[in-house]
């Protein structure tokens, strides 16, 4: 039975009832009190909590959060993240209930304020507030430690009073998705097939060097890229076995698919033997790859746990058109590629960004290194001969 019912002012009585038949807790909260959060650690266990909130110096100078509180509660092992622009406020209560409400996890929030919200034990709400966990958590990346903690606090003993302390001179430490473009597409590319997958020691660098993906990825002839457009991101991957899944190792600017153009030629095709079968091209620009092995990629099958069906366009457009039981590690079988959503794109980036971060990522001078296209599409002039980096036949659209 569905169940949803409004709470206003003073609701920290039917919080407290909900936190002791609760094993799991997950909240979304903008503002943290010290005392509030220390009640919900002695009545959930803190090692079972998961909490998303900001990360501004300027909350912790104002009072509005506290800093020694999120401290406090990494050390009894919480899990603790941070996201630029947060204002959602969501409690779950393992996957049976939830509060969507105005309030903070402060003492004011749950007992002084005029708040509303509504508790809910519909199923398919809880799912669609666990997905929008995940996804935030996902764009924070790594949760806070307790030495991030201390670097904080000792910038903020560095400033003067609050009082006369220019508002813009506090940073903001949390997570920040402004590099996704909602104007974009972003895709993810698949390399290899079924027959063809690669152990988790396989690395980065000889992936780049056998599928020359540093200049193009390739499709076969009824499967060429023509919905992708000139300046979309795609996302390049890798599929493994043991596991079986797809790491995700780089990204690149698509050049829009020209049919009278994008062909490997005669040499490139002797270069390389898998591009008699894949010979259309979307050809590149401005790739970058992580360093390490496949082993050290974020995985397809961890994007579909975190964002379920709004992974992918399709089955994002399916489920809000009424369909449900949607298979979606399905939605792209036996497809070169599949278009992300935004949600999606903003996951993946993060996760490349922060495996960068901590691998490297593959040098410019081990791509020059690497065989260069015969075509360069920055020269092309329709209607004319294609400029030839390297003596080949260009192989037009028929032959």
């Amino acid at each position: 039975m569905k169940i949803i019912t409004l709470y206003e002012r003073n609701w920290k009585p039917f919080f407290q009832e909900e936190l002791r038949k609760t094993k799991h807790l997950k909240i979304i909260s903008p503002f943290i009190g010290a005392g509030i959060l220390s009640e919900v650690g002695a009545t959930c266990d803190y090692s079972k909590i998961e909490l998303i909130t900001r990360f501004s110096l300027k909350d912790f100078a104002t009072g509005v959060s506290n800093l020694d509180a999120l401290k406090e509660a990494t050390v009894q092992g919480a899990k603790i993240f941070g996201v630029q622009g947060l204002h959602s406020k969501v409690y779950l209560f393992d996957d049976r209930a939830a509060i969507v409400t105005s309030a903070n996890l402060t003492e004011n929030g749950l007992s002084n304020n005029f708040e509303c919200g509504i508790y809910t034990s519909d199923p398919s709400t809880i799912h669609d507030l666990l997905l929008y966990f995940r996804y935030l958590q996902s764009i924070a990346g790594m949760p806070l430690s307790v030495l991030r903690c201390a670097e904080w606090q000792s910038e903020l003993d560095a400033k003067p009073p609050i009082v006369a302390q220019p508002p813009t001179d506090f940073h903001d430490y949390g997570a920040n998705v402004s590099n996704i473009r909602t104007t974009t597409s972003y895709y993810l590319k698949f390399f290899g097939d079924a027959r063809d997958r690669v152990d988790d020691t396989f690395t980065i660098e000889e992936e780049v060097d056998r599928a020359l993906c540093h200049y193009a990825c390739g499709f076969s002839r009824s499967k060429r890229p023509l919905q992708i457009n000139e300046g979309d991101v795609i996302f390049l991957g890798r599929l493994t076995r043991k596991p079986h899944d797809v790491a995700i190792f780089g990204k690149a600017i698509a050049i829009e698919f020209n049919d009278d153009r994008d062909w490997a030629t005669l040499r490139e095709r002797q270069e390389r033997e898998w591009k008699r079968k894949w010979e259309a091209y979307l050809r590149f620009r401005n790739p970058v790859f992580q360093k390490g092995t496949m082993a050290d990629c974020y995985r397809l099958s961890d994007l579909m746990k975190d964002l379920d069906y709004r992974s992918f366009v399709t089955t994002s457009e399916r489920f809000d058109a009424g369909e449900r039981n949607i298979a979606v590690h399905m939605s792209f079988r036996q497809q070169p590629y599949v278009r992300l959503t935004h949600q999606a794109a903003t996951v993946v980036e993060r996760q490349l960004q922060q495996r960068i971060g901590k691998h490297g990522r593959i040098s410019q001078q081990f791509i020059d290194g690497l065989p260069k296209s015969d075509i360069d599409p920055e020269s092309w002039v329709s209607g004319r001969s294609p400029t030839v980096a390297r003596s080949g036949e260009f192989l037009p659209t028929i032959y």
